[in-house]
């Protein structure tokens, strides 16, 4: 009985293992019709390159890694194109022959597209490649500091449009901040009529520059009564 489990077991992993060798061998044979008609047409030819190494080149599908690591769906040269790839750039699929649809699509344009860029690197001179990555380095910068501008310009719109946005509805309601009396920004000491340092105190608190205040700061202690700080509105009430 235990043997004819085991045995069973078996031939269903065969048979699983059957059909995915299937699926790869479907896969690559499509690869092989529809990618290798128009890269091998333009590249492969013109290089004397063989067909048959282009699976070599361009594919490595389906190879099944440990849980911990992504699922690598195809392969050019050093460049990997992973599972995790497909939610990145696809969007959400309808059904299942869309899906398939979406992946293969874009695999074959992910293949195309880096396997001219390698072919580039190779052939074109160092001059031309060196000029390409100068063009590519000036657009990076350009594009950066478009985006930052279009990024500080809106902040301002908004900000103008606040600010418009306040001042209409000031105007329409000007009514609600109109005071029932007045306010006053002062600067005020009381100190001693004897005071030994009048004259000096008197001096600085009409200057009022950075070492005035520093001074009558330092000779507070002598004042009975100050308002020193010139942003503070009081009422007429306080005032008297």
């Amino acid at each position: 009985m235990q043997f004819t489990i085991k045995k069973l077991i078996y031939k269903k992993h065969q048979h699983i293992k059957l059909l995915f060798n299937n699926m790869l061998l479907d896969l690559l044979r499509y690869y092989n019709k529809n990618v290798n008609s128009i890269v091998n047409k333009y590249i492969f030819k013109r290089n004397g390159l063989p067909k048959s190494i282009l699976l070599f080149i361009i594919l490595f599908i389906f190879q099944f890694c440990n849980t911990n690591k992504d699922e690598v769906l195809a392969r050019v040269e050093d460049k990997y194109f992973y599972k995790s790839d497909i939610k990145l750039e696809v969007d959400s699929f309808e059904t299942d022959k869309d899906s398939i649809l979406k992946v293969r699509n874009f695999i074959d344009s992910w293949a195309r597209k880096n396997l001219l860029y390698k072919k580039a690197l190779v052939n074109l001179s160092d001059y031309k490649v060196e000029e390409l990555e100068n063009l590519i380095n000036n657009y990076r910068y350009d594009l950066y500091g478009t985006v930052y501008k279009e990024t500080l310009l809106n902040k301002m719109i908004d900000t103008l449009t606040l600010e418009k946005r306040i001042n209409s509805f000031y105007k329409d309601n000007y009514k609600i901040f109109r005071l029932n009396e007045s306010l006053f920004k002062i600067r005020f000491i009381q100190f001693p009529i004897d005071n030994v340092d009048k004259n000096d105190i008197i001096k600085s608190f009409i200057r009022y520059n950075k070492f005035d205040k520093f001074y009558l700061d330092s000779l507070s202690y002598q004042f009975t009564n100050k308002i020193l700080t010139d942003s503070l509105w009081v009422t007429k009430k306080r005032l008297i």
